[in-house]
Order: C-alpha cells, then sequence, then structure tokens
C-alpha cells in the first residue's frame, strides 16, 4: 500500500471518528438542556463549546449560548473549522484519494452522508 494511500486511509476514518463523537456530545448535550432551566441549559451548551476548544470563536461571532446558535456553529458554522460538514468534506476527500482501497460500500456511505448535509 502506497504511503499517500494509507494515510488517507487514516485521515479519513480520523475525521470520520471526530464528526462522530462531536455529533455524539451535540446529542448528549440536546437531552441535557431539554431537562434543565434555561439558565443550566446555557451552562450545559458553553461547556459543549469548551469541550470543543472554540470559546473564542463562538463568542466573536455569538453573543450567548443558545442552544440553536450552538448547534448550527459546530454543525456548519463558517467561522468554526472544525465543524461537522467540514469533518465531512475532510473524510469525502480522503475517500476520494484511497477509492480504490475501500469498498463501493464505504464510498457510497460517505458519499451519501457528505450529499445529505
Amino acid at each position: 500500500m502506497l504511503g499517500r494511500t494509507a494515510n488517507s486511509l487514516f485521515w479519513m476514518f480520523r475525521y470520520l471518528e471526530r464528526a462522530e463523537n462531536t455529533a455524539r456530545m451535540l446529542d448528549a448535550a440536546l437531552r441535557m438542556a431539554l431537562t434543565r432551566d434555561v439558565a443550566t441549559a446555557e451552562a450545559e451548551w458553553r461547556s459543549v463549546v469548551a469541550t470543543l476548544g472554540l470559546q473564542a470563536a463562538y463568542e466573536a461571532a455569538h453573543d450567548g449560548y443558545d442552544g440553536l446558535q450552538v448547534w448550527n456553529f459546530v454543525l456548519r458554522g463558517a467561522s468554526n473549522p472544525g465543524n461537522i460538514r467540514a469533518m465531512f468534506g475532510a473524510v469525502r476527500s480522503n475517500a476520494r484519494t484511497a477509492r480504490t482501497n475501500i469498498s463501493s460500500d464505504v464510498w457510497e456511505a460517505v458519499n451519501d452522508n457528505w450529499m445529505k448535509l
């Protein structure tokens, strides 16, 4: 296997894992925020942004820690270079580079999810 192909496969799955973990964190925060009052829910969303290390970027773009704003920022925020949409773009790019070494099912799953985002 060529080094470039191995590198693409490594980063493809690394970005996929990172996107999955970020999505799980958003899901957990949403569940926690729904069971709390407004002040505590804001603290929950603040903890998501803090865990991702995005406080400075988020606070530069937004005033408060509203659930919808945090959700959009983490999912597809233009001022967030590590948003889930960008991660899936990196997954797709790396999958395209290593396309001859992955199954058609993997390629279709990656491509279909990219198109949905």
